[in-house]
């Protein structure tokens, strides 16, 4: 196996109850459904921050993806096996 299938094989933590609770963690703490352009006090609103929260936010989706396509690839592959 291989450094990437290694890499790809590990987002399958998350399947874990411990894993699930780190995700609805993170999506709290990063607002992954929060926008990035909030409003300051004086109705302005900071490109700086707004740049912050949009990198945090491509973090939690790029696990959240990740996770989706490892769990749908063990599951091909498990379907695969049965068939055999």
């Amino acid at each position: 196996m291989n450094e990437k299938q290694r890499t790809a094989d590990s987002y399958c933590i998350f399947s874990s109850p411990q894993g699930e609770l780190v995700m609805k963690d993170l999506e709290s703490k990063f607002g992954t459904n929060a926008p990035a352009f909030i409003k300051n006090e004086d109705g302005s609103y900071c490109q700086l921050h707004a740049a912050i929260r949009d990198g945090q936010r491509s973090v939690i989706l790029h696990l959240t993806h990740a996770h989706q396509r490892t769990h749908q690839a063990n599951q091909e592959a498990k379907a695969t096996q049965a068939i055999r």
